[in-house]
């Protein structure tokens, strides 16, 4: 059985591949979860509005769900009008999250490609790409199936307990790997 239709993921399938592997593969253990269709903040002005995937982060000592990336999908094309939507849906609700200041982590998926983002607000607002590529362009997407897989692979890997600081890899570091 596989959670895609090769080629042509629709944005459910999407969204259920990478809630699989993040859940399955990602952020396993009991102070990980991964929640659809949340709010980026408790704002009320935020409320109605709605991010594909949380991945979130309780740290029990201080009795607080933390959320570590912001996960917007799209189902597989390669349509510029697409790319853009998704990576401005993610930036939008990396923003209304960090309203009050922070960072966290952001990835952008279409079908079973990705791209892993930081955003921060200090010391000004930043959105950085941190697995290659500055434009909002189909051809910096990373394929799940792929040789260069191994960059996404270990970008999510490196997202920390504490949203984005210094631990970042760069692509050129990573080996050749499929998930």
């Amino acid at each position: 059985m596989s959670l895609v239709t090769p080629g042509i993921a629709q944005e459910h399938e999407t969204i259920t591949f990478w809630e699989y592997l993040f859940n399955k593969r990602y952020f396993v253990g009991e102070a990980w979860f991964v929640a659809s269709q949340k709010p980026p903040s408790s704002a009320t002005e935020d409320r109605r509005r709605r991010i594909d995937l949380n991945i979130n982060y309780y740290d029990g000592a201080i009795d607080e769900v933390k959320i570590i990336a912001i996960v917007e999908g799209k189902k597989t094309s390669t349509q510029p009008a697409v790319v853009e939507n998704v990576e401005a849906q993610a930036y939008e609700a990396c923003a209304a999250r960090c309203k009050s200041g922070g960072s966290v982590w952001a990835i952008t998926v279409i079908g079973t490609a990705a791209r892993v983002w930081k955003f921060t607000t200090l010391p000004v607002p930043s959105w950085e790409c941190v697995t290659g590529g500055d434009e909002p362009e189909f051809r910096w997407y990373i394929d799940a199936d792929s040789a260069a897989a191994a960059v996404i692979d270990r970008q999510i890997r490196a997202i920390p307990i504490r949203p984005p600081q210094s631990s970042f890899i760069v692509p050129s570091q990573a080996q050749s790997t499929t998930f």
